[in-house]
């Protein structure tokens, strides 16, 4: 075998090779002559923020402030708000964002997200938990099987919560519901309006405004043509079959029958929240809406309300 050693030449080492830090540090730590050029960063552009714009009230008060009202109806009510719906401008107002209790009146957004969601032939059967809620009562019993729209008729016109719960329970839960409820409220830029159960028991967190309580009911009743007819029902037989007894709910709102063109919507009472009232009635083409909280006779103040709105209709464009 031939070697270095045999031939007497001697075999040149092998290059080592370069370690990694050698071949790499240079490049970010140069010393010739020819140094790297500093690169100025371009600045980026600010970004500017576009402004939310404030959403329009869906009732002004235009009108009301250069007409201010020269005799303005005599009223128990802590709060109220009388509106021409055809201009939405209101015509008076007392308290019109004060936190009230607002008892049953918070079943019209039960209603409201109710047929957002659902369809008035849904069947809900009826639990136990329904069937025991404090009175006013529809009357159902544990296991029977009705219809959303006949609930809404109990719930609306009975003001049943026993109907108001069974109702809230079948389109998904008590907590779902009150959240679609709030939820709504959020929809429709209100400020003044919480809810913490479906049908109105009284709690600090459980509260509206005149204000709020009319744009909700103006939302239902556009809405939901359904609504519309239900409030405005004084009576509605519900006949037995084989799935619930015989029921017929009957209005609260004693205007339907005694003050000529109303139409609806709702009443409502608790020992804490005392009377509360939505109404609305249509004369020669005009609707006048009206909202009240905290009375100690709701009928007597709607009807006071009602008058005194159209009077201001007849006294000029709004």
């Amino acid at each position: 075998m031939v070697t270095a050693e045999t031939v007497g030449t001697a075999v040149p080492p092998p290059t080592p090779s370069p370690n990694l830090a050698d071949v790499v540090l240079p490049l970010f730590s140069r010393t010739d002559a020819s140094p790297v050029p500093t690169v100025t960063p371009t600045a980026l552009p600010t970004a500017t923020s576009t402004p939310v714009p404030t959403p329009t009230p869906f009732y002004s008060s235009a009108w009301l402030l250069t007409h201010p009202p020269a005799q303005p109806p005599v009223i128990s009510a802590k709060a109220a708000i009388v509106i021409d719906e055809d201009s939405r401008q209101i015509l008076y107002q007392v308290n019109p964002h004060e936190r009230l209790a607002q008892a049953s009146t918070t079943k019209i957004t039960l209603a409201d997200v109710a047929l957002d969601v659902a369809s008035p032939d849904l069947p809900i059967t009826i639990s136990k938990d329904a069937t025991e809620v404090v009175p006013d009562h529809m009357g159902v019993q544990v296991g029977e099987i009705l219809s959303l729209q006949e609930l809404l008729y109990g719930a609306l016109l009975d003001s049943g919560n026993d109907a108001g719960w069974a109702i809230a329970e079948g389109i998904g839960g008590l907590d779902h519901t009150v959240a679609l409820m709030n939820r709504k409220v959020a929809d429709l830029h209100l400020h003044d309006t919480h809810y913490v159960n479906p049908v109105g028991f009284d709690d600090p967190q459980h509260y509206t405004s005149v204000y709020d309580l009319a744009v909700i009911t103006a939302d239902a009743v556009t809405r939901h043509p359904l609504f519309k007819q239900i409030v405005g029902t004084k009576k509605e037989i519900i006949e037995s079959t084989k799935t619930h007894g015989w029921f017929g709910p009957t209005n609260l709102n004693n205007l339907l029958w005694d003050y000529p063109g109303d139409w609806g919507v709702k009443v409502g009472w608790t020992d804490n929240a005392q009377y509360c009232l939505v109404t609305a009635a249509t004369r020669d083409g005009h609707t006048v809406l009206v909202a009240l909280l905290g009375s100690k006779d709701h009928f007597a103040d709607g009807t006071a309300l009602l008058n005194y709105g159209f009077a201001r209709i007849g006294q000029g464009e709004h």
